[in-house]
């Protein structure tokens, strides 16, 4: 008993298998896979699902974020760069920024392709029109993003929509309350959605990290989660 014990613990352990547990647990047999992004993993998750349900490899799928038990070196390694707020309070985009907060969650999300949904009868809460991603390539630091390599994100992601930058009303960012990084974020939404914006209503700008600090592999799913439910309220 005590070696079996051990092989499932050992193999309980490596990131990497943890989708395929949850697939045995509840008896999924379609794709699964564990996606490392850093703070985009959900995100990426979430893409490689559409694209899967979009190629007709499956019907439905389940995606989202995962990030618990912070550990030590964590707050170590973010501490080096200067990067945890002093105030331990997370401020996107405001004066007062001095740094993120760090927090734990996970959050799902169920999805479908739209006519499948509607045929069912399901309560669809959202429909993703457009997915866009991009990186810096040889930008300044990983902790460093430049307002270049976030605004082709935004601007492949309108394209994939095909929206105009001048109808979109509301943008959850991913404002880490991180000084360089907020900067740029801001100076990226202003060249994508500020040039030449004929609608006459503010954009709104809001980062849910305010509320529950910064989720890291899951953020990305905990700001769509929030941003869904703004719309519901809207």
């Amino acid at each position: 008993v005590p070696v079996v014990v051990a092989a499932i613990a050992a193999v309980g352990a490596v990131p990497s298998s943890v989708s395929n547990r949850i697939a045995q647990v509840f008896g999924i047999r379609g794709m699964n896979m564990t996606v490392d992004a850093a703070c985009a993993s959900s995100f990426v998750a979430i893409d490689v699902a559409c694209n899967a349900l979009m190629a007709g490899d499956a019907n439905i799928a389940i995606a989202g974020g995962v990030d618990l038990g912070t550990n030590p070196p964590i707050y170590v390694g973010f501490c080096r760069v200067d990067g945890l707020s002093t105030q331990g309070m997370s401020n996107p985009f405001d004066d007062t920024a001095d740094g993120l907060v760090i927090g734990e969650g996970v959050g799902m999300v169920v999805l479908k392709r739209l006519e499948d949904a509607i045929a069912n009868g399901d309560n669809i809460r959202s429909v993703i029109r457009g997915i866009g991603s991009s990186s810096d390539g040889a930008g300044q630091a990983i902790y460093a993003p430049s307002a270049k390599g976030r605004s082709e994100a935004l601007h492949n992601a309108l394209n994939h929509a095909e929206m105009e930058h001048s109808k979109v009303q509301f943008i959850e960012a991913h404002a880490t309350s991180t000084i360089v990084g907020d900067a740029n974020e801001y100076d990226a939404i202003s060249m994508v959605y500020g040039k030449g914006r004929k609608n006459p209503k503010p954009l709104q700008l809001g980062s849910v990290k305010q509320q529950i600090g910064h989720l890291k592999a899951a953020a990305g799913v905990a700001g769509l989660l929030k941003a869904v439910l703004a719309m519901e309220k809207a």
